[in-house]
Formats: structure tokens, sequence, C-alpha cells
């Protein structure tokens, strides 16, 4: 009864227990969709601590959001975030965005856009001289050398110097290409990272420091990107492990 009670209290009603689960149970919420959830979570709906949320119903309001910002949702993000999805622009052009960001309709497209999104951008790495050791910085930026002796700090300023660059038709591009690069780095060699208390002061950065010892990785990486498909929006993937070992 307490189960029921919490069910009505939340909006929803009660149809089935699951067949193996004791815990879970099939419900009607009040848009008449019908879901499975913990019994744990229909008390807390109960308490007020969250709402029962229907994937249906919010899959149907990112299609909305979508349509009025000009672009179609096609599904699920490649980058695998839950707050990401896939979406086709009305040029034709496809590529992902974050959800909250087509909801604000703060969103360009890679191809026919106005913004950095669409213009020219760079891959670029850096060496930079820290008071103890030297380190490397890999990220994206529409000007590399403003990047490096006007953004960065004195350390960058006085210190820095550019390894290597790589032009690429779109920021989206760049940007992309970027966030994959760190995410291979990150679970690949976590030893190259190098932590913000070390370079914290130094460089005008909360990240994408990395060791000395990286650079023949992120070369490899750079020549991944170098070498993609002259559609810029979908960069080649980082290379492997395996292949990424250093020599």
């Amino acid at each position: 009864m307490r189960r029921f009670d919490d069910a009505m209290e939340s909006g929803a009603t009660i149809l089935l227990p699951h067949p193996s689960s004791h815990k879970i149970a099939s419900i009607a919420l009040s848009c008449g969709h019908v879901v499975q959830r913990q019994y744990n979570r229909l008390s807390m709906a109960a308490k007020g601590g969250h709402a029962l949320g229907c994937e249906t119903c919010r899959e149907a309001q990112y299609v909305a959001q979508a349509e009025g910002s000009g672009w179609h949702l096609v599904g699920t993000p490649g980058n695998d975030k839950i707050s990401y999805r896939h979406y086709r622009h009305h040029c034709g052009h496809s590529q992902d965005h974050a959800i909250v960001n087509v909801d604000n309709r703060q969103v360009d497209c890679a191809r026919c856009g106005e913004s950095w999104v669409s213009k020219p951008s760079c891959i670029y790495l850096f060496r930079i001289e820290l008071v103890d050791r030297a380190v490397l910085k890999f990220g994206y930026s529409a000007n590399p050398k403003r990047r490096l002796h006007h953004q960065l700090g004195d350390a960058a300023r006085l210190t820095g110097k550019i390894l290597r660059v790589i032009d690429l038709k779109t920021g989206h591009a760049a940007m992309t290409a970027e966030l994959q690069g760190h995410r291979f780095l990150h679970q690949n060699h976590p030893d190259f990272v190098v932590d913000a208390v070390v370079f914290g002061g130094q460089i005008k950065s909360k990240s994408e420091i990395y060791d000395l010892s990286a650079e023949h990785v992120i070369n490899k990486l750079m020549d991944r990107i170098a070498d993609a498909t002259s559609d810029d929006s979908v960069p080649a993937p980082p290379l492997s492990k395996k292949n990424a070992k250093v020599r």
C-alpha cells in the first residue's frame, strides 16, 4: 500500500511488478507512457526528491527544440555523452551539439554558419618552460601565436615555443579533434598528464598540459588529424595505444 501511495503521490500508477526483480515495477506515468522504475525512485519522487521523468516525452521535447533551432534530431552522439545529441542542419551537415545549447539556440553549423565554429582553426602543440621543468600544451585556436603569447601568461609569453600547428577548415573540426586527443591521452597515458598544482600560477589553463615525454604520442595524434579526410567535421580516430607506444 505504501508503494501505491508513493506512486499516486508522484502522479503515476503501478501496473505490474517486474517478473525477475522485486525492486522494480512497470508504472504508467501521468503522460500515459509506461516505464519501469525502482520502488525507491517512486518513494524519492513522492517526497519531492525528483520527478519521474519520461524518456519518450523528453526525446520528443528535444526534437521540438531542434526544429525550433533549424536542426533535425538524428539520434545519440558520437561522443557517447548523455548531455549531447546528433543533429542534422537544414543544409545537410550533421554534427553533435549539447542539448542545452540547442534549447537556448546557441548553436552554429560548421558548414554554413558564420561563427568560430565554421571558420578556419588550428590544432597546436606548444612547449613552455616552467620554473623547474618544461611541459607541453596541446589544444586548438584560430590564432595559435596569439594564444601562446597573449593568453597563457608570462611563462608562455617569455619561454613559449610553437612546436607544430595543423590547419583545419572549421573550429568545430578543431574542437572535436582536440577533445578526442585529450580523451585518448587521459585514458591511455595518464602518466603524461601534468596536474594543475604543478603549473598553476604559471600557465593560465585548467588542463591540457602534458609532460615532455608525451611529445612523440601527441605528434602521432596530430599526424592522424592531418591525414584525416577533407571532411574536417569527422577527424580521424585517435591511434590505438599499441601504435602510440613511446620509443
